[in-house]
């Protein structure tokens, strides 16, 4: 089954793990316009309705089972499960600016 998330978010830096099965990653810079501030929708919804319209589309991967993902702080993400996955997320650094 495939499991969704929460759309588009920025954090601090942070390591992400996955032990066993795969993710689909978006990734877009601080600046980048990623859809509304107001948007709390889940990343399928985003996916289908917002990704489209973005006058600059994210960089994409799929991390299998295995592999390490870094994500500097404050950049946009969001991520689709493609599977049962689990996964490990070490944050670091220092809190990203609002």
């Amino acid at each position: 089954a495939v499991a969704a998330m929460r759309a588009m978010m920025a954090d601090m830096a942070a390591w992400n793990a996955v032990v066993w099965g795969a993710k689909r990653w978006y990734l877009l810079p601080p600046a980048a316009r990623h859809g509304p501030d107001t948007e709390t929708g889940s990343m399928l919804s985003w996916l289908r309705n917002t990704k489209p319209l973005l006058p600059v589309q994210p960089l994409e991967c799929t991390q299998y089972a295995g592999e390490l993902l870094f994500v500097p702080a404050s950049w946009w993400h969001g991520v689709l499960n493609l599977c049962d996955t689990v996964g490990v997320a070490v944050e670091c650094g220092v809190e990203a600016p609002p």
